[in-house]
């Protein structure tokens, strides 16, 4: 079948890319001293074979957040230790400190636990703990054995990893203690604002380049996204001088970028006015070469995907913008349009000058 070749090939390209990052470890004579980490994000983007879990990708369910998780670090890490305790991505900084020898030095209260003297010692990773799984308005919460799930319903995962039967009413002291849980987590994250959007960091003094592309944009006015899914998306149908695009940003320090733009437009329609504005802040530019490619990938896929297909897009200099450290919010409009649609849209590039 062709989806099967098609997860396969991907299968058998990522397979080859970490034997060639391997093996390069291996000619710097590095490896010893090197921790390889090998994970993914969440459950498959789809309904495929999962291991037979409940739930895909946007599921909090065990199908939907269940990935693997390798560590190589040889001569500190014995070949063959498994983990069989429930970690998470929160995981990774506390143990991946542990076992370089860095102190963290937080403002806050990490969620993570470290499984470094797990790894290193075989000891007893951390006593049950709650891990939590959120997305959108759903949320799960699952320890060693017990998981509520977005519902508010109880499965034992010891006995019932699929999640095949609810054991609500058998166990309901167990279902109201995880449901109190969940409340006081939403609580704490409302309080927080840690499950709002967080302002994007922009112009951090130890980056030279920050994208902020379109998947992150809110759109305003009669623009469009080439997919409903964020993935390598891009904005179309600019047909107002009223529609925009803006950011949400945090500049960490005072600092003045150059901005390039990513855009494509047909030949009839060059020559619209794009503006940038942060506060007093302002710059602008006219659109005076067409690039119009067709998208990438289309004839070649045997399936349509999902996702939107990609194009390669032209950088347009916009200009030198001078910004303040703090939170701003970022615009980007067509003062001026000429012919029926002003630009497609792909991303912003801002380079911290010295």
């Amino acid at each position: 079948m062709p989806g099967t070749r098609a997860a396969l090939a991907m299968v058998e390209n990522i397979d080859h890319n970490v034997g060639r990052l391997l093996a390069a470890l291996d000619e710097m004579d590095i490896a010893d001293n090197t921790i390889v980490i090998y994970f993914s994000d969440n459950g498959p983007n789809g309904w495929r074979w999962n291991g037979d879990f409940k739930g895909v990708k946007g599921h909090t369910d065990e199908g939907g957040i269940r990935s693997p998780l390798f560590v190589r670090w040889p001569g500190k890490i014995a070949s063959g230790t498994l983990i069989d305790a429930p970690t998470g991505a929160i995981d990774l900084l506390p143990t991946l400190a542990d076992l370089s020898g860095i102190q963290l030095k937080s403002p806050l209260p990490l969620d993570g636990s470290s499984f470094a003297q797990t790894l290193l010692t075989a000891a007893p990773p951390p006593e049950d703990r709650h891990l939590f799984a959120h997305w959108r308005d759903q949320v799960s919460v699952r320890g060693d054995r017990w998981m509520l799930d977005q519902h508010g319903e109880l499965f034992d995962l010891e006995n019932d990893p699929q999640q095949r039967q609810s054991v609500t009413k058998a166990h309901p002291q167990v279902t109201s203690d995880l449901r109190q849980r969940v409340a006081e987590w939403r609580a704490d994250m409302a309080a927080t604002g840690a499950i709002q959007d967080p302002a994007i960091t922009l112009g951090h003094p130890d980056a030279r380049y920050t994208p902020l592309p379109a998947r992150d944009a809110k759109l305003h006015g009669t623009l469009e996204r080439s997919n409903k899914y964020p993935n390598d998306s891009y904005v179309r149908h600019w047909t107002s001088t009223e529609d925009r695009l803006t950011w949400q940003v945090d500049v960490p320090a005072d600092g003045r970028f150059t901005v390039s733009l990513y855009y494509t437009c047909s030949p009839e329609n060059v020559g619209s006015t794009i503006q940038l504005d942060c506060g007093d802040a302002s710059i602008r530019t006219t659109i005076t070469e067409a690039w119009d490619p067709p998208e990438l990938g289309a004839a070649h896929d045997r399936i349509p995907r999902q996702e939107s297909y990609v194009k390669d897009f032209a950088s347009l200099r916009l200009g030198e913008i001078f910004l303040s450290a703090g939170e701003a919010t970022l615009s980007l409009h067509c003062p001026e349009i000429v012919g029926t649609t002003a630009l497609e849209f792909r991303l912003l590039q801002f380079e911290r000058l010295p």
